[in-house]
């Protein structure tokens, strides 16, 4: 018993470790990659608007450049206005399926 409580106890941090990366794994999006971007609005009691009703995400852009390791610069296709954005606001954009089980265009999903 008290041999096997120091391999326990190195063994523990790692064992932890590993359950806690499980879902913490590093994202990247690539260049031309479609993403959504976290959007904060304020509620409002006045005009009878909820931010926790309202939708997390916005989207989809389309990442045109990175200025840095974080830092990306988005563009809404169609549209000339860019954004700036930091990689942990992003999340991959998902496609939209019909009911026939086609794709649909990014430019019609809202």
């Amino acid at each position: 018993m008290q041999q096997e409580t120091p391999s326990n106890l190195q063994r523990a941090p790692k064992d932890q470790g590993r359950h806690y990366n499980l879902r913490r794994r590093e994202w990247r999006p690539s260049l031309d990659s479609l993403v959504q971007l976290r959007v904060r609005q304020l509620s409002n009691a006045a005009e009878g608007f909820a931010e926790k009703l309202a939708p997390k995400f916005d989207g989809p852009y389309r990442v045109v450049k990175f200025i840095s390791l974080n830092i990306v610069r988005l563009v809404w296709p169609g549209e000339p206005k860019k954004r700036v954005a930091s990689i942990s606001q992003l999340k991959p954009f998902c496609q939209e399926m019909t009911e026939d089980g086609e794709e649909l265009d990014p430019m019609d999903v809202k």
